[in-house]
Order: C-alpha cells, then structure tokens, then sequence
C-alpha cells in the first residue's frame, strides 16, 4: 500500500482484516487536498452503490416478515412503471429489469437547475422509457433499479428509508459514522472528492441525496463496513436462509448487492463503486475470513482499485509477495521494451457527438489524456479498453468509435445500460 501511495496510486483509507486479526488499518493522501489534511482510519466517504447493501437488507428484512416476496411484481406498488407487470423485486435487485438508468439523462439531471429532481420527477420520466431488454434475460447496471426498491421498503413499511437503515441497520450493527446526506453532515473528517484532470486535480461536486438516495447516496468508514461484514456472517439482521439469498447469484454472477467471482480459485464476494469524486471497492472471502475495503477520495486515479485490490491478495495469500514500488521501478528500467505508441494518437478522436438531438458529448485531449464532456458532468476521463473503444470513469458506459472507409472517424456508439446509440460527428 505504501507502494501505490509513494506513485500516487491511491488516496484514501485501506482497511483489511483476516479471521478477525486486522491486518491493516490506515489513511493515504489528503482527504482535503488543497488544506492538506491527511487521511485517518475513520475517514467518511459516500460509498457509492455499497448503499445496495443495505437497500437489500431492507428488502430481505421484509421478505423475511412475509410482509413482500422477491418474486412480487413491481407493479403492486407501482403500476405507472411500464412493463412494471413483468419486473420483479429480485430482477431490481440483481439489476436485471431492463430499466432505463434515470442517471444517465441530461434532460433530467442538467446542471445549474434551482433544483435538483425528486422523486415524482424520476417516476415521471421512467414513464416515457421502454425497456432495454426484457426482464431476466440480460445484466445491466442501472441506479433506477435500487432506486425503485427504497420506494418499495417506504411503502411496504409505511416508514422513511433512511430512518429504516438508521434503526434497522446501523444501530444494529454499530455503525455509527455511517447515514444519508453527506453534503450537510457536519465532522471534520470527511473527505472532499476530486477529479484528477491530467496533472491537475479539481473539486468534484456533490450529488445530492434526493437522486442517489437508496441507488447509491450513504456514506461510511471502512470501520463501519467492516462491522456490517461482522453482522452479514453472524446473521445479526437476518436469519441465515434469508441472508444467504443476498449471495446467490442470478444472471452473470450478480446477487444482490454483490457480486460472485472467483479470485485465484477462490469464491469472493465483491462490489465496486464509481461516483463523482469518489471510488469504492469492497471484498470478502467467507471460507477463510478475508476481508479487504478501499475508500478512495479520487474519481479517476491512475490505477484502478481492482489493481490495488489484487496486489493486496496476492500479498495475502503468498502469491507474489514484492514491493509494488520495486517492482514498478524494475519494469520502467528493464531493457529492449518496445516504445509504447504516443499518446497524440488520440487526436483522431476529438471532436463532438450527437447521439440525441438531446444529449451529445464532446471528446478533448488534455495532458495527453482523453476526456469527454457531457451536459451533466464535466471532464470524465476515458479509459482505453481495446481498438478505438473507451470506457468512461465514473459512468457504467463504452464509447466505440467508427472508421469510415478513408479511416476518419465520423461515428461514436454509446453503448450504456445495454443498448448501443449511434451517434454523429457534427464538430
């Protein structure tokens, strides 16, 4: 850890504990960059869509008092949701209804309004948008599922979710610095977010809980997610039937609120989170009592938390036991290694999009690194995944760009939420 701090690799808290032997507790970096004010174990953090965790756990709670079934249609509680007959609860849980993603609208979402859309706005223009597959066939990440599932837990519960959580949750578990809308929590040990732009790192504004809320709008420590770990295989909040259908799988090895994926032939439970300002990782491993939580204060950082977090198992389990720090250094030193293509060759993408006659996006080059601009968030870095196709940081989205047959590129596809929209160069 102190290699990828020392390259600047990571910012933010590390928590990892083994058979309940905590291995490493410690802050990296700044949690306010321009004061200077360094990381503390309990630093707080939006986690992201780790708050489907808990909306889950409301969800089973209920389950468990036959008070809803997994199995109900959406449309017992929500009949103004089109095709809401054929969506069930697991299918929002295991994002696997076809819904639009409500995050992903620039209309909806558009920066500088009075006021940000609650929730009658977000029901109303789900309204208007067809599915994208139709239910259970497909995985796709959408915040519209987990959003849907807290209004859900209201009703059913005839209760706040948050006061849910609070109550049911975090009393129950002893998490006392974790809850709901962190831009009015007042304590000097949040973490202010940021967006590396090329050399340059900026303030990354705040989402504001009304549209996160039960999608992805808690915050926590590390501290604090390891005792709801603690209280998960105690089966503190639930009885072990119950709890046990949160790690079952449904369709690409989505459970609910998790994921399922084997890790150097090992099964891990795993999460990880991209918000503005902010990453998350989370993952345990039940047989051996391994548990390992990332909170990170940068949107963008130069290594991705799944690096750190395999670093950090193979560490762990004697795999490959070397200094990231030492290692790097061997790789940049090491002789007759071809030169990498230079970074200019990213020119040939720059330029502006239309998808909709509503939404465009508009790609630039900055420090030699790709970035793209949208109504609804400014600098989002693109990541290369393979030949001409780009994954965006912060967005569950791919930009693939097409070559004409003079080899310019005049055509982007936006593929986000399981569908592909084509789109034209216009600048």
């Amino acid at each position: 850890m102190e290699g990828y701090a020392a390259n600047n690799s990571f910012n933010g808290v590390a928590l990892i504990v083994k058979k309940g032997n905590v291995l490493l507790s410690k802050g990296y970096g700044y949690r306010d960059m321009e004061q200077k004010l360094p990381h503390v174990a309990n630093t707080i953090f939006p986690i992201g869509s780790l708050t489907e965790q808990l909306t889950t756990e409301m969800i089973l709670s209920l389950d468990s008092k036959a008070a809803l079934s997994l199995e109900d249609k959406v449309y017992k509680y929500f009949p103004e949701i089109p095709y809401s007959e054929r969506i069930s609860i697991k299918n929002l849980l295991t994002h696997t209804s076809g819904l639009a993603d409500y995050t992903i609208d620039s209309i909806l979402l558009k920066t500088g309004k009075k006021k940000q859309p609650g929730r009658k706005e977000i029901l109303e223009w789900l309204t208007t948008k067809p599915l994208a597959f139709y239910p259970g066939t497909k995985y796709a990440y959408s915040a519209t599922d987990y959003f849907i599932a807290g209004l859900i837990v209201e009703k059913v519960a005839r209760w706040g979710y948050t006061d849910l959580v609070h109550d049911k949750i975090c009393k129950v578990c002893g998490m006392r610095q974790s809850g709901y809308d962190f831009a009015n929590l007042v304590d000097d040990n949040k973490a202010v977010g940021y967006y590396s732009i090329g050399a340059k790192t900026v303030r990354a504004p705040l989402t504001d809980t009304a549209i996160s809320y039960s999608s992805f709008g808690a915050y926590s420590t590390t501290g604090d997610l390891y005792k709801f770990y603690v209280a998960l295989r105690q089966h503190k909040m639930l009885p072990q039937d119950w709890q046990d259908l949160a790690f079952t799988p449904l369709k690409d090895q989505a459970a609910l609120g998790w994921k399922v994926e084997t890790i150097y032939n090992k099964k891990f439970m795993v999460h990880e989170s991209t918000i503005p300002g902010y990453t998350a990782m989370e993952l345990w491993q039940q047989q051996d009592d391994v548990f390992i939580v990332l909170l990170q204060n940068n949107m963008n950082p130069p290594v991705p938390l799944t690096t750190v977090a395999d670093g950090i198992l193979k560490a762990i389990y004697g795999i490959e036991p070397k200094k990231i720090a030492e290692k790097k250094e061997t790789i940049e030193k090491k002789e007759g290694d071809q030169p990498k293509e230079p970074k200019h060759y990213l020119e040939k993408y720059a330029g502006e999009f239309e998808f909709t006659p509503e939404f465009s996006l508009k790609f630039y080059l900055q420090d030699n690194q790709l970035f793209a601009e949208s109504p609804t968030m400014k600098a989002i870095l693109m990541v290369a995944e393979g030949p001409n196709t780009f994954r965006t940081t912060g967005v569950a989205a791919k930009v693939e760009f097409v070559k004409d047959k003079s080899g310019k590129i005049n055509k982007a596809i936006l593929h986000q939420g399981g569908e592909k929209t084509p789109g034209e160069r216009v600048k």
